[in-house]
């Protein structure tokens, strides 16, 4: 299995983050379209990536913990049996750390190639949701 692990510095508090994040919806992304469907554990959303559709489905939920795993259920990107898992880590009123973590097996990439492009999906991730509380 291989393993990326993403840390960002947040412009917004452990909660106001965790808001955005904890109904697994995209809206960080204005005007990006997406479907969710469902809450908690077995939430999933589906979006069009361009190059094709992405589902994916959250696995495990702990509020408390500001912590959620995730799967890629189907979709275009150079990975199979991948589990990400998004944890919010406390700070102070007006920022936080984020830490977006996956294992996957390598699919129709070299695992450099698929490492690079779920570490560039993470930290475009991280950036829209710094801009979007910003």
């Amino acid at each position: 299995m291989t393993t990326v692990t993403v840390t960002g510095q947040m412009n917004t508090s452990a909660e106001k983050l965790w808001d955005t994040l904890k109904g697994f919806d995209l809206n960080y992304f204005r005007g990006f379209a997406h479907t969710i469907e469902g809450s908690g554990v077995g939430v999933t959303r589906r979006f069009d990536m361009g190059s094709g559709e992405v589902a994916e489905q959250i696995e495990q939920y702990d509020p408390a913990n500001r912590t959620l795993t995730y799967t890629v259920l189907y979709g275009p990107l150079p990975v199979q049996d991948y589990h990400a898992t998004i944890k919010v880590l406390p700070g102070d009123e007006n920022s936080c750390e984020l830490e977006w973590s996956a294992v996957f097996e390598p699919k129709d990439a070299t695992e450099e190639e698929a490492k690079a492009t779920m570490e560039g999906t993470f930290k475009m991730n991280i950036k829209a949701l710094n801009k979007f509380h910003g």
